[in-house]
Protein backbone atom coordinates (compact mmCIF):
# COMPACT_ATOMS: atom_id res chain seq x y z
CA UNK A 1 0.00 0.00 0.00
CA UNK A 2 1.20 3.04 -1.09
CA UNK A 3 1.71 5.25 2.62
CA UNK A 4 2.45 8.44 0.45
CA UNK A 5 -1.48 9.57 -0.65
CA UNK A 6 -4.98 7.26 -0.79
CA UNK A 7 -7.80 8.55 -2.62
CA UNK A 8 -11.16 10.07 -0.29
CA UNK A 9 -12.97 8.09 1.49
CA UNK A 10 -10.46 5.10 1.83
CA UNK A 11 -10.18 3.83 5.54
CA UNK A 12 -6.73 3.22 6.69
CA UNK A 13 -4.36 5.52 9.16
CA UNK A 14 -4.07 8.96 7.93
CA UNK A 15 -5.20 12.56 7.08
CA UNK A 16 -7.90 14.23 5.30
CA UNK A 17 -6.82 18.05 5.53
CA UNK A 18 -8.82 20.34 3.80
CA UNK A 19 -7.00 23.91 2.76
CA UNK A 20 -8.83 26.92 2.50
CA UNK A 21 -8.56 30.56 2.40
CA UNK A 22 -10.32 33.57 3.05
CA UNK A 23 -13.20 35.88 0.75
CA UNK A 24 -11.74 39.08 0.16
CA UNK A 25 -9.23 41.74 -1.44
CA UNK A 26 -6.71 38.63 -1.02
CA UNK A 27 -8.75 36.07 -2.44
CA UNK A 28 -6.80 36.44 -6.25
CA UNK A 29 -3.33 36.31 -4.67
CA UNK A 30 -4.45 32.88 -3.02
CA UNK A 31 -6.19 31.91 -6.20
CA UNK A 32 -2.95 32.36 -7.98
CA UNK A 33 -0.88 30.69 -4.70
CA UNK A 34 0.59 27.13 -4.48
CA UNK A 35 0.80 24.72 -1.10
CA UNK A 36 3.80 23.24 0.26
CA UNK A 37 3.24 20.75 2.57
CA UNK A 38 5.48 18.53 4.94
CA UNK A 39 4.48 15.84 7.15
CA UNK A 40 6.89 14.59 9.61
CA UNK A 41 9.60 16.87 7.63
CA UNK A 42 8.81 14.91 4.08
CA UNK A 43 7.58 17.26 1.33
CA UNK A 44 3.84 16.24 0.01
CA UNK A 45 2.40 16.93 -3.16
CA UNK A 46 -0.73 19.11 -2.73
CA UNK A 47 -2.87 19.97 -6.28
CA UNK A 48 -4.14 22.88 -4.92
CA UNK A 49 -7.18 24.07 -2.38
CA UNK A 50 -9.29 22.02 -1.45
CA UNK A 51 -9.47 18.86 0.90
CA UNK A 52 -6.67 15.80 0.18
CA UNK A 53 -6.21 12.63 2.16
CA UNK A 54 -3.05 11.38 2.56
CA UNK A 55 -1.44 8.00 4.66
CA UNK A 56 0.40 7.83 7.61
CA UNK A 57 2.27 5.30 9.84
CA UNK A 58 0.27 5.40 13.61
CA UNK A 59 1.69 8.17 15.85
CA UNK A 60 2.86 11.55 16.13
CA UNK A 61 2.84 13.57 12.93
CA UNK A 62 4.11 17.00 12.31
CA UNK A 63 2.02 18.75 9.66
CA UNK A 64 3.82 21.93 8.41
CA UNK A 65 1.64 24.53 5.84
CA UNK A 66 2.98 27.23 3.97
CA UNK A 67 1.42 28.94 0.50
CA UNK A 68 4.05 30.07 -1.65
CA UNK A 69 3.40 33.14 -3.61
CA UNK A 70 5.88 34.21 -6.70
CA UNK A 71 9.44 33.57 -4.74
CA UNK A 72 8.26 33.68 -1.47
CA UNK A 73 7.63 30.85 0.69
CA UNK A 74 7.16 32.05 4.28
CA UNK A 75 3.43 33.36 3.55
CA UNK A 76 0.76 31.92 5.86
CA UNK A 77 3.29 29.70 7.46
CA UNK A 78 1.04 27.12 10.47
CA UNK A 79 2.74 24.19 11.88
CA UNK A 80 1.02 21.88 14.60
CA UNK A 81 1.48 18.68 15.62
CA UNK A 82 -0.74 15.99 16.59
CA UNK A 83 -1.49 12.10 16.86
CA UNK A 84 -2.19 9.30 14.32
CA UNK A 85 -4.48 6.89 15.55
CA UNK A 86 -4.38 3.27 13.95
CA UNK A 87 -7.20 2.65 11.31
CA UNK A 88 -8.57 6.20 11.46
CA UNK A 89 -8.10 9.24 9.20
CA UNK A 90 -7.31 12.29 11.49
CA UNK A 91 -9.30 15.26 9.43
CA UNK A 92 -7.57 18.87 9.86
CA UNK A 93 -8.03 21.69 8.04
CA UNK A 94 -5.62 24.60 7.79
CA UNK A 95 -7.14 28.25 7.22
CA UNK A 96 -5.22 30.79 5.23
CA UNK A 97 -4.46 34.12 7.13
CA UNK A 98 -7.00 37.17 6.12
CA UNK A 99 -4.15 39.73 6.12
CA UNK A 100 -0.73 38.30 4.31
CA UNK A 101 2.45 38.79 6.61
CA UNK A 102 0.48 36.87 9.00
CA UNK A 103 0.30 33.06 10.19
CA UNK A 104 -2.27 30.71 8.93
CA UNK A 105 -3.58 27.71 11.12
CA UNK A 106 -3.45 24.20 11.33
CA UNK A 107 -6.14 22.56 13.48
CA UNK A 108 -8.15 19.95 14.33
CA UNK A 109 -11.71 20.20 12.10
Amino acid sequence: MDMRRHPAGLPGDGLRISFSYPTGPFAAIYQSSRLRLLLNGEERAVSGWGTHDFLMPPGPCVVSVRVIFGDTEDFGVAENTFVVVKDETLTLEYLAPRVPGLSGVVRKA
